[in-house]
């Protein structure tokens, strides 16, 4: 960055401006889509749709964003800049992905895609102008904790800048789900939707990498949950298999193979669906769960 220039609060009353998100819209669902158009694969012939995988897609990425800035948090009390600096910076990497997906657009590059809001919110052209001002907002605020950490140090103006920024990201994320999760949970053709207008932008990035780090913090927040859950809860938690599953069926062959390298061994064959030896020689054929 260079220069001597001092980061200034700047407007963060903009910054706080969250949008308030109501649920008054009366959704309808979508028509059943033909599942086999456009060459996509058929899942175990159709017997099951994507709606709640993507649905867990959701909701797993932000459960990966509340923990990261709940780590942020926690160093700042313990005073431990190592820390913070290690999960601000995988933060910005996971949420730099997290927005593309969802707004079609990598910061700045030209938007080419639509993105998650516009395929689920295109008659609510209000509801995604406002989204997408939260994720400038939310930019913004980043962009200043780190000036701040850069040039100002571990200092008081730093923690204010950050908790600033935590307390609009977690805002945000409970808007998005008010607005999205129902949408979600409709019928259409998923595969396609990601492949066609969601993932693009996304792939430009280190995609494989979020999937990764998605993975491991996942997991790292069942383990430390299982201390004090029953043996029955461990077993019925499925989070990292939720979020390995829903990346398997929206990936083509040629995807999954470069995106799951990013994946532990161990973990992989523990929550992978169907990784099985018969299943693996049969993504080796292509003739299972994989589409060209």
């Amino acid at each position: 960055m260079g220069g001597t220039c001092t980061v200034h609060t700047r407007d963060f009353e903009e910054v706080e401006r969250i949008i308030s998100l109501k649920n008054t819209d009366k959704f309808q669902p979508a028509p059943q889509p033909a599942m086999s158009e456009g060459g996509y694969y058929d899942y175990r012939g159709n017997m099951f749709t994507l709606e709640n995988d993507v649905g867990d897609f959701l909701l797993l990425s932000h459960d990966v964003i509340r923990e990261v800035l709940k780590r942020c948090e926690d160093a700042i009390v313990s005073d431990d800049r190592k820390t913070f600096q290690k999960y601000w910076d995988e933060l910005v990497d996971f949420q730099e992905v997290h927005h593309t997906l969802y707004d079609g657009h990598v910061p700045g590059k030209t938007k080419h895609c639509k993105g998650l809001f516009e395929v689920l919110l295109k008659n609510d052209k209000k509801k995604i102008k406002n989204l997408c001002q939260c994720h400038s907002q939310l930019n913004e605020a980043e962009s200043l904790v780190t000036l701040t950490l850069q040039q100002d140090g571990w200092c008081e103006s730093l923690f204010k800048m950050f908790r600033l920024y935590a307390q609009l990201n977690l805002r945000h994320l409970e808007d998005e789900e008010a607005a999205m999760m129902f949408q979600m949970l409709q019928v259409r053709h998923w595969r396609k939707e990601f492949q066609r207008n969601v993932l693009p932008p996304a792939l430009k990035l280190d995609f494989g990498k979020f999937i990764g780090y998605g993975v491991k913090i996942l997991e790292e927040i069942v383990q430390e949950e299982a201390r004090t859950s029953t043996p029955k809860e461990v077993c019925e938690d499925q989070r990292v298999s939720e979020w390995i599953r829903v990346f398997y069926k929206l990936a083509t062959k040629k995807q999954w193979k470069a995106w799951h390298v990013n994946i532990h061994d161990k973990l992989l064959v523990m929550h992978e669906p169907s990784y099985t030896q018969s299943d693996s020689s049969e993504m080796e054929k292509g003739s299972v769960f994989t589409f060209e």
